[in-house]
């Protein structure tokens, strides 16, 4: 405080500089909580929707079906798009 008091010139007094240094304080601390509170919204936020997309990706691959069973796809379209889900994944 006294380093604040030497170094400020043209303060006008100690009680006005003691204000200005509470005010900044108490503005840093709100700062400093809005944006811890934000970042732990997105981090949320953020793993809700990848642990989303991990359940979709895997319905996806347990939904492939082959024509013999009635489905959609080949033995082959089968395989590479389960290759080409369980690549992605790794990257999830």
């Amino acid at each position: 405080m006294s380093a604040l008091l030497q170094t400020a010139e043209g303060a006008p007094t100690a009680t006005a500089l003691d204000r200005v240094l509470a005010e900044t304080t108490d503005r840093n601390s709100t700062f400093q909580t809005a944006v811890q509170t934000a970042l732990r919204q997105y981090r949320q936020r953020l793993a809700d929707g990848m642990r989303g997309l991990r359940e979709a990706n895997g319905g996806c691959r347990t939904a492939f079906r082959a024509f013999s069973e009635g489905g959609n796809f080949s033995g082959a379209e089968i395989d590479e798009h389960t290759t080409l889900i369980q690549a992605l994944a790794t990257q999830v």
